[in-house]
Protein backbone atom coordinates (compact mmCIF):
# COMPACT_ATOMS: atom_id res chain seq x y z
CA UNK A 1 0.00 0.00 0.00
CA UNK A 2 1.33 3.40 -0.94
CA UNK A 3 -0.40 6.18 0.93
CA UNK A 4 -4.04 5.14 0.67
CA UNK A 5 -3.68 3.31 -2.62
CA UNK A 6 -3.34 -0.43 -2.98
CA UNK A 7 -0.46 -1.29 -5.32
CA UNK A 8 -0.45 -4.73 -6.90
CA UNK A 9 2.56 -6.39 -8.47
CA UNK A 10 2.57 -9.61 -10.47
CA UNK A 11 3.53 -12.77 -8.62
CA UNK A 12 5.30 -14.10 -11.73
CA UNK A 13 7.20 -12.55 -14.62
CA UNK A 14 5.58 -12.17 -18.05
CA UNK A 15 8.21 -14.50 -19.49
CA UNK A 16 7.32 -17.29 -17.05
CA UNK A 17 3.58 -16.90 -17.71
CA UNK A 18 4.20 -16.78 -21.48
CA UNK A 19 6.31 -19.93 -21.25
CA UNK A 20 3.55 -21.76 -19.42
CA UNK A 21 0.98 -20.56 -21.98
CA UNK A 22 3.20 -21.71 -24.85
CA UNK A 23 3.55 -25.13 -23.20
CA UNK A 24 -0.23 -25.43 -23.01
CA UNK A 25 -0.51 -24.50 -26.71
CA UNK A 26 2.14 -27.08 -27.62
CA UNK A 27 0.36 -29.74 -25.56
CA UNK A 28 -3.15 -28.91 -26.86
CA UNK A 29 -2.56 -28.13 -30.51
CA UNK A 30 0.74 -29.78 -31.39
CA UNK A 31 0.54 -33.04 -29.42
CA UNK A 32 3.53 -31.96 -27.33
CA UNK A 33 5.77 -31.16 -30.31
CA UNK A 34 7.61 -27.84 -30.03
CA UNK A 35 8.93 -28.50 -33.53
CA UNK A 36 5.37 -28.59 -34.88
CA UNK A 37 4.65 -25.27 -33.19
CA UNK A 38 7.77 -23.64 -34.63
CA UNK A 39 7.13 -25.02 -38.12
CA UNK A 40 3.59 -23.66 -37.94
CA UNK A 41 4.93 -20.27 -36.85
CA UNK A 42 7.37 -20.24 -39.78
CA UNK A 43 4.72 -21.37 -42.26
CA UNK A 44 2.34 -18.64 -41.09
CA UNK A 45 5.17 -16.07 -41.17
CA UNK A 46 5.10 -15.39 -37.42
CA UNK A 47 8.84 -16.15 -37.30
CA UNK A 48 11.30 -15.10 -39.98
CA UNK A 49 14.82 -16.36 -40.74
CA UNK A 50 16.49 -13.73 -38.50
CA UNK A 51 14.27 -14.63 -35.53
CA UNK A 52 14.96 -18.33 -36.04
CA UNK A 53 18.70 -17.59 -36.09
CA UNK A 54 18.43 -15.63 -32.82
CA UNK A 55 16.50 -18.50 -31.25
CA UNK A 56 19.13 -21.00 -32.41
CA UNK A 57 21.87 -18.84 -30.88
CA UNK A 58 20.01 -18.54 -27.56
CA UNK A 59 19.45 -22.31 -27.47
CA UNK A 60 23.13 -22.96 -28.20
CA UNK A 61 24.15 -20.48 -25.49
CA UNK A 62 21.77 -22.07 -22.99
CA UNK A 63 23.12 -25.53 -23.77
CA UNK A 64 26.67 -24.23 -23.42
CA UNK A 65 25.97 -22.63 -20.03
CA UNK A 66 24.28 -25.82 -18.82
CA UNK A 67 27.27 -27.97 -19.74
CA UNK A 68 29.65 -25.38 -18.25
CA UNK A 69 27.66 -25.32 -15.00
CA UNK A 70 27.78 -29.12 -14.86
CA UNK A 71 31.54 -29.08 -15.31
CA UNK A 72 31.97 -26.32 -12.72
CA UNK A 73 30.02 -28.28 -10.12
CA UNK A 74 31.40 -31.71 -10.90
CA UNK A 75 34.03 -31.43 -8.17
CA UNK A 76 31.64 -30.39 -5.41
CA UNK A 77 31.87 -32.45 -2.28
CA UNK A 78 35.48 -33.47 -2.79
CA UNK A 79 37.91 -32.93 0.06
CA UNK A 80 40.67 -30.41 -0.51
Amino acid sequence: MENRTFVYRPAETRQRVAGRAAKRIVDWFCEGSVEALLVGMVDSKVLDRAELQRLAERIAAAQGSTSTESADHSGEGESR
